[in-house]
């Protein structure tokens, strides 16, 4: 148990707040899909800049170019969610 205690607090320092918590988990579920979308649209960049301003966080990667392979998200952690959340 001591061993549990002490690993959590390394194990899910990236979930620091609600609104991290929640880009990560929708990261997991359709950041992929999101970014593959953004790529396709940015030949019509007011498309492609409406879409990114809505959606954008969701993607997997930042930036995305024509060039970006879109991988998937890293993975969510869903006890450190779970604690997180409250």
């Amino acid at each position: 148990m001591a061993d549990f205690l002490n690993e959590v607090p390394q194990e899910c320092a990236a979930y620091t707040n609600a609104w991290t918590t929640l880009q990560k988990i929708f990261q997991q579920l359709g950041g992929k899909g999101t970014c593959e979308v953004s790529r396709y649209l940015i030949p019509v960049p007011w498309l492609h800049d409406a879409f990114d301003g809505v959606a954008g966080w969701i993607s997997s990667e930042q930036n995305v170019q024509l060039s970006t392979q879109c991988a998937d998200a890293p993975s969510t952690d869903a006890f450190c969610a779970v604690l997180a959340l409250g």
